[in-house]
């Protein structure tokens, strides 16, 4: 993340809109020309369908055989169809490109939050020189850059949902420990948690996630004065 003066007339949510936009743009367009199904999407797919039909998360009716890794990304997938009624094929590709699109504007908000966590400081800097700073994210112009984003943005296959649950459990963990008022861990944690129903290795990110909100609360509470409520 990296911050900047410059005289303008938009006011700094126009700005910040501006530089999280483009890159989200660019991806979206990128992703959508670049839209296709991998032959494991297809497999989760068909999962999708015995469920539907009754039959469970298996792949053949009657073999309780594993071939999903994924138990959320099934659920949202068939959760939108089932309400849409667009074809799964679509459903998957849609909805990738979608949280992908939402994992880059939230963990760019959760940057933002962690090089300036404080309301305060917003205000301050408004005043002093109406809102001109503008603030760059670097990582977030990096990762719209790459060709394999582009690939991956669709696909059929979780890839979008994990990049949203990795934006999501930081940002939310970034509001649990930054500033002098953080908001409580609950929601941070409870979004780690989802870790594993996203991607099974995920528990093992996921239990740092909670370690550093824990630690944090910890250290917190061993600096709170005697009798003191937060």
């Amino acid at each position: 993340m990296v911050g900047g003066n410059g005289s303008t007339p938009w006011g700094e949510r126009g700005r910040w809109a501006l530089v999280v936009g483009l890159p989200v743009a660019a991806v979206v367009v990128a992703g959508w020309q670049r839209r296709w199904l991998g032959d494991d999407a297809f497999i989760n797919l068909r999962v999708i369908r015995q469920i539907g039909a009754g039959h469970g998360p298996v792949f053949n009716t009657g073999e309780r055989v594993e071939v999903a890794t994924s138990p959320l990304w099934l659920a949202m997938v068939g959760a939108v169809h089932a309400v849409t009624r667009v074809r799964l094929e679509w459903v998957a590709v849609g909805l990738g490109l979608a949280c992908t699109a939402a994992a880059m504007m939230v963990g760019a908000t959760g940057a933002r939050r962690l090089h300036r966590p404080t309301p305060t400081d917003d205000r301050d800097a408004a005043g002093a020189d109406d809102g001109a700073r503008w603030w760059l994210p670097v990582g977030l112009v990096a990762f719209a850059a790459t060709p394999v984003v582009w690939d991956y943005a669709t696909g059929g296959l979780e890839n979008g949902l994990s990049w949203l649950w990795w934006a999501a459990t930081f940002a939310l963990a970034v509001r649990a420990t930054v500033g002098p008022r953080p908001a409580g861990p609950r929601a941070a944690v409870v979004c780690a948690g989802l870790g594993p129903l996203v991607r099974p290795d995920l528990g093992v990110v996921a239990v740092a996630f909670v370690a550093l909100v824990v630690l944090h609360e910890l250290a917190a509470h061993d600096h709170e004065p005697t009798g003191s409520a937060r």
